[in-house]
């Protein structure tokens, strides 16, 4: 952003993340097929840049996430042509922004420090049918659950100049989508779907 009187220079960013993903899967009866994993994730990024202007300003922010979550996943296949499935997660994602702006000469510094928890949990089940080799017609049903929770926000310094508390500080979203599909492939290389939700 350029103007007259003022520049802002590129940021520096760093990130640091680390990934864990332990995974099992296993097949206790012929017709039965379990699969169990777990996610373990841990963001870290910062970011420094300055403002050229006639009371130079810098700007820095640090943002730390958490990220737990889990999974089971089903399929029975003994019927004849015809299979079920389910799975579920659920997860939770904490994080931690902290931003600042100072002048060099002291005014216009302001600083935020939020901190947020958002949980989610999917759960879906669902019935797979065979009675061609060439179509197959698929019923699902899946539900989703996310809370968003907003707890800590610390807001200092002259709000008047570029900053406000505007917040979510709770939310709950709710999401069922019943699913059918009909879907039809007469050659390897060409196929039709029907479906609504």
């Amino acid at each position: 952003l350029d103007s007259a009187t003022a520049r802002y220079n590129p940021a520096t960013v760093k990130q640091n993340s680390v990934t864990v993903l332990p995974a099992v899967s296993f097949k206790p009866f012929n017709n039965l097929f379990i699969s169990s994993g777990l996610r373990a994730e841990s963001i870290t990024k910062d970011s420094y840049s300055t403002k050229n202007s006639a009371t130079p300003i810098s700007i820095t922010s640090n943002n730390d996430q958490e990220l737990f979550s889990q999974s089971l996943q089903l399929k029975y296949s003994g019927f004849k042509k015809s299979a079920l499935y389910a799975d579920a997660d659920i997860g939770k994602h904490f994080t931690r922004l902290f931003e600042e702006s100072v002048s060099t000469v002291g005014t216009n510094t302001f600083s935020q420090d939020t901190h947020t928890t958002r949980t989610k949990r999917n759960a879906t089940i669902g019935w797979k049918w065979y009675p061609f080799s060439k179509l197959n017609f698929t019923a699902q049903y899946k539900n989703k659950y996310e809370t968003y929770k907003n707890p800590k926000k610390v807001l200092t310094g002259d709000v008047a100049t570029g900053g406000y508390n505007g917040y979510i500080d709770t939310m709950k979203l709710t999401t069922d989508n019943p699913i059918l599909k009909l879907n039809y492939k007469p050659y390897r290389w060409l196929g039709y779907n029907l479906g609504c939700a």
